[in-house]
């Protein structure tokens, strides 16, 4: 683990709550914790369920060996946890007790004093967790059991689609982060205006020295390029009947779309009844590195992502980022704060949600002319290094650290 810098205080020790690390749909996160060791804050993840991933990035699975993962539930150390909080502090420990289900179940009530003990060995004062769901459930019982202080990060499904408590956990906090205007406008206005001052707005960002034009030679074998889960949210169904409208137009053009999810079935079923295959190809997961390259051998990136019937819908996309970084031109949708990231036509392209005519318009706009793409590609990574590089993201969340003793 990075050690802090001579002279540092105790709150540039941070202990990171996580629900599961690492996972390869919340990059974000990796970056984040990267970027703040790189500036020298002491950074130790704690991990509430094992990975799962059997795809990871490099600097993914050097975090894996820095991360304290919950032990089961019978182990001893546990149990030695929860005596010595019985005992140190009986009063905050019984009441823990007595409303485990007010803070997210029997689960989360055996994790929190066992993570509390680690934290408390390592003298952490501040507890940070990512999504306002059981990871924030586990920090604020931790910032109780330790008196200490503690954040979270709000994202997408856990302000729009189960907001579980958050208003109690918002009003708890020290302070909280989101990566959109839209998310902290929307939380001002589920809760008062007396949050606002408490809600602070630091976009992901991307490592722009990472994700940057490559120089290929040749032509570029891909012409649309997709990268996500393969959820409802993302809306690739509307990407495989643009393709088949671009196909029965008599354009002849490769469409790679790379990512794992439930919806891959009926993906691969809507490729084969519109006679797509080998047209429109799903990849599957890849590791970063692969991704990259995917970027650099594509003419455009698509992303049409839409609100799901049940009302989940993304934040800001983080490949939409990187596809910008890389100079690619972009195609997506104004989606919740997606224009807050494309806010000008030099630098993307939104359509309305749902409509694969309009998607198929601007895929076929941009394929047919190498001017526009290549303008709009350099504009598009312009605005990413311009206000979206990770390490402006970091700075303004180690400041928030910095100074979040003395928020409580």
């Amino acid at each position: 683990m990075n050690a802090p810098n001579a002279g540092s205080t105790q709150h540039r020790r941070v202990a990171y709550v996580l629900g599961r690390f690492p996972t390869l749909s919340e990059t974000f996160v990796l970056y984040e914790i990267d970027g703040l060791a790189q500036l020298g804050m002491d950074i130790h993840c704690f991990s509430l369920y094992p990975c799962r991933e059997t795809v990871l990035h490099e600097r993914a699975r050097e975090w894996m060996t820095r991360t304290v993962y919950i032990e089961p539930i019978w182990h001893a150390r546990m149990f030695l946890a929860h005596l010595c909080f019985l005992w140190t502090k009986p009063a905050d420990y019984l009441h823990l007790l007595a409303h485990h289900r007010h803070y997210g179940g029997k689960r989360v009530f055996w994790q929190a004093p066992y993570l509390a003990w680690r934290i408390k060995q390592l003298d952490i004062r501040h507890v940070h967790a990512h999504f306002a769901w059981s990871a924030t459930d586990v920090a604020m019982m931790i910032a109780r059991l330790l008196d200490i202080s503690f954040s979270f990060s709000a994202h997408a499904a856990d302000i729009f689609l189960r907001p579980e408590r958050l208003a109690e956990k918002t009003r708890a906090a020290s302070f909280v982060i989101t990566c959109t205007r839209c998310n902290k406008e929307y939380l001002v206005s589920q809760y008062g205006q007396t949050i606002a001052d408490k809600v602070h707005l630091v976009y992901h960002g991307v490592d722009t020295t990472r994700f940057q034009p490559l120089h290929i030679t040749g032509e570029r074998p891909i012409d649309i390029l997709g990268v996500g889960r393969l959820v409802e949210k993302k809306g690739f169904i509307y990407l495989v009947e643009a393709c088949r409208i671009l196909r029965d137009r008599g354009l002849e053009f490769r469409c790679v779309i790379v990512g794992e999810g439930e919806e891959r079935p009926s993906l691969e079923s809507a490729i084969a009844q519109r006679n797509l295959t080998g047209v429109v190809n799903l990849r599957g997961a890849l590791a970063q590195e692969d991704v990259i390259e995917l970027y650099a051998q594509s003419k455009l990136f698509v992303l049409p992502c839409i609100v799901a019937a049940n009302g989940d819908r993304d934040g800001l996309p983080n490949v939409l980022l990187e596809a910008m970084a890389m100079g690619l031109p972009v195609v997506s949708t104004p989606v919740s704060a997606i224009p807050e990231l494309i806010d000008s036509p030099d630098c993307g392209l939104l359509v309305p949600p749902g409509d694969a005519k309009a998607l198929a318009e601007a895929i076929v706009g941009l394929l047919e002319d190498n001017a526009r793409r290549e303008a709009m590609g350099s504009q598009a990574r312009k605005r990413v290094v311009r206000d979206l590089d990770i390490r402006n993201s970091v700075k303004q969340i180690a400041a928030l650290f910095e100074r979040g003793e003395s928020c409580r």
